[in-house]
């Protein structure tokens, strides 16, 4: 009875470990918003990405930890595993990783709470209120409350923008003068 419970519990630790990560792709949000928003100089927005950085550099020892954790409980479940402290220290060893990274991720963010001044973390805190209002704001759009957010002019295929996750642009892969060309159904 109490093998199930730690079945359980463990699949449950090891998707609350996964958590949201540093994207560390092609796409990186573009931050003029914020910058004009928050009156940010240049050498603040180098400053912040160049914590962002380090954070990624970081995490990403703990991250391959937490995978191999998580890989080493999915072994073990997949072979009937009946050794529950086996299976409880897997699932412990993934709380801890994740308790670590969360520890890290606190440390960056006031290493870059510091980078701003008294009047930028102000109105840093309007968007904190609005952050938390983003689950209300997709309901109301599910509901047709509120209207859903405008398509840039220059989006693609399922809102994609040049440059986003590969997809072509301007003089890149496929932009103006790229070297990928769009469809063309029927025409040439």
């Amino acid at each position: 009875m109490r093998l199930p419970l730690v079945i359980l519990t463990g699949f449950a630790a090891s998707l609350l470990a996964q958590g949201p990560g540093v994207r560390q792709g092609p796409f990186q949000p573009a931050t003029d918003q914020v910058k004009a928003y928050l009156n940010l100089t240049d050498a603040q927005i180098q400053s912040l990405q160049s914590i962002r950085r380090q954070e990624a550099q970081e995490l990403q020892s703990i991250r391959q930890d937490m995978v191999t954790a998580q890989q080493a409980l999915a072994d073990l479940l997949q072979k009937g595993a009946t050794d529950a402290n086996a299976v409880g220290k897997l699932v412990l060893d993934a709380a801890n990783l994740r308790k670590q990274i969360d520890q890290k991720r606190s440390s960056f963010q006031d290493q870059a709470l510091n980078v701003l001044d008294a009047t930028q973390k102000t109105k840093l805190k309007g968007l904190e209120e609005a952050q938390k209002l983003e689950p209300a704001m997709r309901g109301a759009q599910v509901l047709g409350l509120l209207a859903a957010p405008q398509m840039p002019p220059d989006a693609g295929p399922a809102g994609l923008r040049p440059g986003m996750f590969g997809f072509p642009g301007p003089g890149g892969m496929g932009g103006p003068g790229g070297m990928v060309r769009p469809l063309n159904r029927g025409r040439r």
